[in-house]
């Protein structure tokens, strides 16, 4: 799994796994879902992440994935 926030954009993405997706599925306004033909959910992306997820804090979500092992990264 692959976490990235880009604070610039206000963007989440959460990479579940690697491939090569075939479709985006815009879920809400704000939750698009990149899947592959089979069905399988590669990732998906929060758009305005700040205003979409509430208390959301981005150096928190960094510093609690530092003790899980997890790729993360905030630009």
């Amino acid at each position: 799994m692959n976490i990235t926030y880009d604070k610039q954009t206000d963007i989440l993405s959460i990479d579940l796994a690697k491939g090569r997706y075939n479709v985006s599925r815009k879920i809400t306004d704000r939750i698009i879902v990149d899947v592959t033909k089979q069905g399988k959910v590669l990732g998906f992306e929060i758009l305005d992440a700040s205003q979409t997820i509430q208390s959301f804090d981005p150096a928190g979500l960094i510093s609690g994935l530092r003790g899980n092992n997890q790729s993360h990264a905030v630009a």
